[in-house]
Formats: C-alpha cells, sequence, structure tokens
C-alpha cells in the first residue's frame, strides 16, 4: 500500500495597501473597503489612519493563504481601485511570515 503524501503546505502571503482616502467621505470608503476584504477572501491584519495634505492615508495589512493567496490580493487591490473616494493605492509587498 502506497503511503499517502502530505498536503502542499502554503504560507500565507502578507502584504500592505497604503491608499489616499478623501477626508470628507473616509468613513464610507473604508467601509466599502473592509466589505471587499471580507467578502474576498482575505484577512484584515491591521489598519493604520493617519490625517494627511489631501485627505486621509491609511495602510491596510492584508493575508490570504492557500494556493490562490497571490490571486486573492490581486483581485482585492483591483476591487478596492474601484471604489469611490479611494484616490490612490500602493501595494507594499512583505515576505510571508514562518507559522
Amino acid at each position: 500500500m502506497p503511503i499517502p503524501k502530505a498536503a502542499a503546505y502554503h504560507s500565507p502571503m502578507e502584504t500592505s495597501f497604503k491608499m489616499r482616502v478623501e477626508a470628507g467621505s473616509a468613513t464610507a470608503a473604508l467601509e466599502s473597503a473592509l466589505a471587499i476584504i471580507r467578502r474576498g477572501g482575505v484577512q484584515l491584519r491591521g489598519v493604520v489612519m493617519a490625517p494627511g495634505a489631501h485627505g486621509m492615508n491609511v495602510e491596510l495589512t492584508v493575508e490570504a493563504e492557500g494556493e490562490e493567496a497571490e490571486d486573492a490580493l490581486v483581485l482585492c487591490r483591483m476591487r478596492l481601485c474601484n471604489v469611490i473616494g479611494i484616490l490612490k493605492i500602493r501595494v507594499m509587498p512583505r515576505i510571508s511570515r514562518p507559522r
């Protein structure tokens, strides 16, 4: 009887989305962003907000696991680009955390 192979282990991918959000609609834009993250199978690991010269500066640290983690993060970023009130998004990749 052959020995079954162990399931492939995929380490989680973590990245940060740095974005600028319009000051007048920051709450609504961030609520939409959090809903997109939650529905996309991506886990929110941290939020940092600070007032900026042209709106709110927000950094969302997110993580996805599994075989399609990279695709989930790309799709999440693409959906965030369509949220009204989010002006600019930069992706700051991070190294996968060992577990």
